[in-house]
């Protein structure tokens, strides 16, 4: 592993302007952000384990990890989509690298929630793919073979083949106020940070997705006063405390048989519980469930074998008081553990477990809790970590062998550290702060 401490990558935005500023206004500080730390938009790291991507002047350019240099311009708009040029929001690289998928003309929705035009570019065919015709689409995601794109449309979800550009649709009960299919609802948004309500398979061949059926929520109204004489309302199904929640059920639609089934999860229709989160572990047909009671003190990881619809329970943990739901759930690539962070002894830390659901053995321990998870290296032995020290005022960052042994504090110096992992979990970069002093990476 290795550590890089880029200068450049958060600046302190208007830092010259300190010393002409002898009297900011509050319009300074709030509303133009003079004194704003200044974020490196576009970054990406790259699959390829030495170097990262940014966004600059319509051009995708790559950079070497370790020393910063500029290796190749992998995108330039102006010569290969000029239709974009000026347009694009975002960027992201499939997982091999071959394709982007481009971000334009966003629109929020709630807090996290947006719809948007998308396009995909394709490195060996070298043609730019508008993703469903003119419409704006929700959470498209590429499927790991590259060969598909999934996304949400109206509450329905759809699947394009991206070399025949042909258009499936999955479901058709998608109804406003009534059904969404891959997409959640305003309360899983708000309160679980979940949005894209579908996962692709690590083979590609199959979709997980959840359907929320809100006929039974009741509305709740908003006004909106948009410069104009009388306000305009807005409803949307919003349960308040005690009232009726979505009902949710878990679907799995296979390529191959090109048909939505429901999946047996165990729960009931009269079961009070919530479905917050979908992951496909490494081994084949095989999906986890989570799930949570209202009360938030009882949560369970399912299994469910999405080949002959059958389920067991894999992890079953009870608390007095509340549960906090998290994702630092990682299933090994072998299928042999799963490794899970709680608070079952009283402070956050890390466990890993057989998949039979045995605990194997606590890998952090002590009263500095975990604080946050950013990830394994590649042979999924070490974990990388931060940590609250000195009474939770501090957060350092520290690395630690998935036997508990051998733990090591990263960043031993004072103050507030943060990290990014990249893709090949090789390299960690770095962000540190102070109550003196802004954040630098």
């Amino acid at each position: 592993m290795k550590f890089i401490i880029y200068s450049g990558i958060l600046l302190l935005n208007g830092l010259g302007l300190i010393a002409q500023l002898k009297n900011p206004t509050l319009e300074d500080i709030v509303e133009k952000g003079v004194f704003r730390t200044k974020g490196l938009s576009g970054f990406e790291f790259s699959t390829d384990g030495r170097t990262y991507t940014n966004f600059e002047s319509n051009k995708i350019n790559r950079y070497l990890i370790e020393t910063g240099d500029f290796e190749e311009v992998v995108f330039d708009v102006e010569s290969k989509s000029p239709e974009l040029l000026n347009k694009i929001q975002s960027y992201e690289f499939s997982k091999s690298g071959k394709l982007i998928l481009f971000t334009v003309n966003s629109e929020s929705i709630y807090r996290y929630s947006t719809i948007a035009q998308h396009y995909v570019f394709n490195f060996e065919s070298k043609k730019l793919i508008r993703i469903f015709n003119l419409e704006y689409i929700m959470y498209p995601s590429i499927s790991p073979d590259d060969k598909y794109i999934a996304f949400v449309y109206q509450n329905n979800l759809y699947c394009q083949n991206l070399e025949s550009g042909k258009i499936k649709q999955i479901t058709n009960d998608g109804n406003k106020g009534q059904i969404i299919n891959g997409a959640s609802d305003w309360i899983y948004e708000e309160e679980f940070t979940l949005t894209r309500a579908y996962e692709w398979s690590p083979y590609s061949d199959q979709i997980a997705f959840l359907k929320f059926d809100e006929s039974n929520v009741k509305e709740f109204s908003m006004e909106y006063y948009k410069d104009q004489p009388y306000p305009e309302v807005y409803k949307f199904k919003y349960p308040k405390v005690g009232e009726e929640n979505s009902s949710l059920s878990v679907w799995i639609y296979n390529l191959n048989k090109k048909k939505p089934q429901i999946l047996n999860t165990g729960i009931g229709s009269k079961d009070n519980v919530y479905i917050p989160r979908i992951n496909w572990t490494h081994t084949e047909n095989q999906l986890c469930v989570t799930t949570i009671n209202r009360t938030q003190n009882n949560l369970k990881l399912i299994l469910v074998n999405t080949n002959v619809n059958t389920f067991r329970v894999l992890l079953d943990e009870k608390n007095n008081y509340y549960i906090e739901l998290h994702d630092n759930l990682v299933f090994s690539k072998d299928g042999k553990y799963f490794f899970w962070s709680s608070e079952q002894n009283g402070y956050n830390h890390f466990y890993r477990y057989s998949m039979n659901g045995k605990l194997i053995n606590q890998i952090t321990n002590g009263e500095n809790e975990v604080s946050s998870f950013y990830g394994m290296n590649k042979e999924q032995t070490i974990i990388y970590y931060q940590k609250a020290v000195n009474r939770g005022l501090e957060r350092k960052l520290y690395s630690i062998h998935t036997d508990g042994s051998f733990e090591s504090c990263i960043t031993p110096e004072s103050g507030v550290h943060s990290g990014i992992l990249s893709v090949a979990g090789n390299y960690l970069v770095i962000s540190s702060s102070t109550i003196s002093s802004p954040p630098h990476s």
